[in-house]
């Protein structure tokens, strides 16, 4: 699926972002005006004795697709940059020669709990969080590595371990790379230093350069050598999926904090210390450390399935998206939540019917990202001045109300087709500049 408007005939090159969801691998192109073309496909995903996996070849051919469909409105304008982002916890494992030698576990797999129970057990949930910034589960890096070895046949011989953002820019023709704050999901590195967490390494069995050094985002990492019209694009890594939205929505000021709205629900805001007490106790009240995309800066995250949840409450509802119902729902429901209680407004359809139902959905999940802006405020950096919402539920009227209408002041709302990969192919572009392209 593609979109952009064909209007007048522009020229000039095109930057390219991709962001390897957990629901969709999205594109997204850019030139100096804004967005011209938006491509998507189905995150690959097989479900086989328990396990949902991925095969890494079929991540980077769906990304190639979604490439190619974004591309489609951009006539024959030069590809100057492409930027990946993607979730930090799956990962893909290559051999010496570069050649994959395990399935791609999807980070919200459980099949690694009992690792993660014995990793807990060796070093204690606290002191790993503690040194990492992240909980110690089962979607952690080190704990799906530790299973591969143990249940996979070739897997001892892989040597480098890569996010999947990593990869793609891999397999395109860039250098293999760590950026850091899709190396700090793993649970490989500590926090503070970005050294390999010596005692996570030792369990796990990891060869010594398993991960390397964590880098910047937006620094170059060559150019394409496949993918067709994208050489001889300049790669570069856009970071952790939420933080790239957040840069794509414009929340980059230290008073703003971005909600971004996909399948996964993250709140992400500047940290104010990296001090391993503070760290563990942050850890505990459902939050994560990490680096910022800028070097030498921290963020606090905590998310929750909101999408996913109100995906479940629109089936339940058996509204399909984009149908006339389910519009017409979802304009009642936000109707009533945008109506102070005791005000004369628009009636109430009765509780339990459809808007009244999707109204409650809406508003419980606000409500759950005010519960994590509150929970996390002994822990960040100055004060919330603005609330910038995105991603693709705030295409939701019903949902958008219950964020204008909540608790958090003031809300912006940014009305961004996939703000994941607007802030990666806006990286890229910052590193085309910064190698001279074309050069």
């Amino acid at each position: 699926m593609s979109s952009g408007s064909a209007g007048p005939a522009r020229a000039g090159p095109v930057d390219v972002g991709v962001d390897l969801g957990t629901t969709f691998i999205k594109a997204v192109v850019l030139d100096e005006a804004g967005q011209v073309g938006v491509g998507q496909v189905a995150t690959p995903w097989h479900l086989r004795d328990g396990v949902t996996y991925a095969d890494a070849a079929d991540i980077a051919d769906g990304a190639a697709t979604a490439i190619d469909r974004a591309l489609a409105m951009a006539d024959d304008r030069p590809v100057r940059a492409l930027g990946a982002t993607s979730m930090g916890e799956s990962g893909v494992l290559l051999d010496a020669g570069g050649q994959v030698t395990a399935p791609v576990l999807a980070w919200f797999d459980t099949t690694c709990s009992g690792e993660a129970a014995e990793l807990a057990h060796l070093v204690g949930e606290d002191e790993f969080s503690a040194r990492t910034g992240v909980p110690l589960d089962a979607s952690r890096s080190v704990v799906k590595y530790a299973w591969l070895r143990r249940n996979v046949a070739g897997t001892a011989r892989g040597t480098r371990w890569l996010s999947l953002a990593e990869w793609l820019l891999y397999w395109l023709g860039g250098r293999p790379a760590t950026e850091a704050s899709l190396g700090a999901r793993t649970g490989f590195l500590e926090l503070g230093t970005g050294l390999p967490y010596a005692e996570t390494w030792r369990w796990a069995g990891a060869p010594a350069g398993l991960i390397s050094a964590p880098e910047t985002a937006g620094r170059s990492l060559g150019t394409a050598t496949r993918g067709g019209r994208l050489g001889p694009a300049v790669l570069a890594l856009a970071g952790h999926d939420h933080l790239a939205a957040a840069h794509g929505a414009g929340a980059r000021a230290d008073g703003d904090v971005a909600v971004s709205c996909g399948t996964s629900t993250t709140v992400v805001r500047p940290a104010t210390t990296i001090d391993a007490g503070a760290v563990r106790q942050a850890v505990r009240a459902g939050l994560s450390v990490g680096p910022a995309l800028e070097p030498g800066r921290f963020v606090l995250q905590g998310g929750f399935m909101g999408g996913r949840q109100l995906d479940q409450a629109r089936t339940q509802l058996h509204l399909r998206l984009g149908s006339a119902a389910y519009d017409r729902c979802d304009e009642q429901a936000a109707a009533l939540l945008g109506t102070p209680p005791g005000s004369d407004g628009p009636p109430d359809p009765e509780p339990g019917r459809p808007a009244a139902v999707w109204a409650q959905a809406a508003r419980r999940t606000w409500q759950h990202v005010e519960d994590i802006v509150a929970r996390s405020g002994d822990y960040c950096a100055g004060t919330a001045d603005r609330y910038v919402v995105c991603g693709g539920w705030t295409k939701s009227r019903a949902f958008r109300s219950a964020a204008e209408h909540g608790r958090l002041t003031p809300v912006t709302v940014r009305d961004l087709d996939e703000p994941g990969a607007t802030g990666a192919a806006e990286l890229a572009r910052e590193a085309s500049a910064q190698a001279g392209w074309p050069g």
